[in-house]
């Protein structure tokens, strides 16, 4: 955070889900902690953690918090889960999502991908993806692969910034 200059921003040891409870976390077994997760899968060893879950409209509203951006989301088959509770911040905020979509790893869940479109777009998200130069591009769910970064833009905003440039 330091290195990059990011001085609004909190590290907590918390979950975002759908609801506030406790999960159980499975440690990845490799060197790559990223892969751990609440549902089982090849590259966790069995070791668990008990982790705090909170829906993240109650987390928000807590913290006061007035404005949000971005949201980066890589939770290993979760991703539903914790977009379920940010409803009312996606509704509110309209945050730019960069979300990994895996189908092997969202298969441990019982989440299929078309699930976490669906419920996107019905908050009016567009999903687009991201070139090799790093330029955002339109995107069809038929064209992720079986692990992709993309991006959900809220199409409001899409509007919003085009007729701003139009003027």
């Amino acid at each position: 955070m330091q290195l990059n200059h990011f001085s609004q921003m909190t590290i907590e040891k918390l979950a975002l889900f759908n609801e506030n409870t406790q999960l159980n976390l499975i440690l990845s077994s490799n060197e790559n902690l990223g892969m751990s997760s609440i549902f089982r899968h090849d590259a966790i060893n069995g070791k668990t953690e008990i982790v705090n879950a909170v829906r993240g409209d109650d987390y928000f509203l807590q913290k006061n918090i007035s404005r949000i951006d971005f949201i980066k989301m890589d939770i290993e088959g979760a991703e539903l889960f914790a977009l379920q509770g940010l409803e009312e911040t996606l509704k509110k905020f309209k945050p730019i999502l960069f979300v990994e979509l895996s189908e092997a790893v969202l298969a441990n869940s019982s989440v299929k991908k078309d699930e976490i479109i669906t419920f996107l777009k019905k908050l009016k998200y567009e999903m687009k993806g991201i070139d090799n130069a790093g330029n955002i591009v339109e995107l069809d769910s038929d064209e992720i692969n079986d692990s992709e970064n993309v991006v959900f833009l809220n199409s409001e905003i899409i509007l919003h910034h085009h007729l701003q440039s139009t003027n």
